[in-house]
């Protein structure tokens, strides 16, 4: 590719020319998770956000989720997590999804950078691992239907039977 010379184009077509990179930067932009997009796009990212403030506690600089298992007395799982985000990914909304009132569809994940699991039998903490390593759940499918959102927080039947989770108190977090 040649180097081109800006000095030798008029002031008018240079003018022209950015104005194209820059629609093209802003359009391409807008297409990656997390950035602007639309307001119904935005409202999700908030809607999202609200969500994992009911699903995971902040306790000082570690996130925490915990699990009780309900078929076993008083057995706790709980999961550390550091440095966060929240990601909303938006899905194409069908005709058929419109008709039902469907105005927005996605899902919604947690995603930190590192995780580690304490468990009731251990007594201690495992590894820290990379991610979600070892994290259930942190994914999940939400909407907005006829003005209302929801997040699809059915779980898989065994697990559905076997454990629930509960906020998470601070001062109980094992050291």
């Amino acid at each position: 590719m040649a180097k081109m010379d800006i000095t030798n184009i008029p002031r008018k077509a240079a003018a022209s020319l950015c104005a194209a990179v820059l629609t093209y930067l802003t359009l391409a932009c807008s297409s990656l998770p997390g950035a602007g997009g639309s307001s119904v796009d935005a409202e999700a990212r908030r809607e999202a956000e609200k969500f994992w403030a009911t699903q995971i506690t902040k306790c000082g600089d570690s996130y925490y989720r915990k699990e009780v298992l309900i078929k076993k007395d008083g057995y706790v799982i709980y999961y550390q997590m550091k440095d966060p985000k929240v990601e909303v990914l938006p899905q194409p909304v069908s005709e058929a999804d419109r008709l039902n009132g469907v105005e927005w569809k996605g899902s919604t994940a947690f995603i930190p950078t590192a995780s580690r699991i304490w468990s009731t039998e251990k007594k201690a903490w495992s590894e820290w691992g990379k991610g979600a390593w070892g994290v259930p759940e942190l994914n999940y499918g939400m909407k907005k239907a006829k003005g209302a959102w929801s997040v699809n927080t059915k779980r898989d039947w065994t697990r559905e039977e076997t454990s629930k989770y509960e906020p998470v108190d601070c001062s109980q977090i094992p050291q």
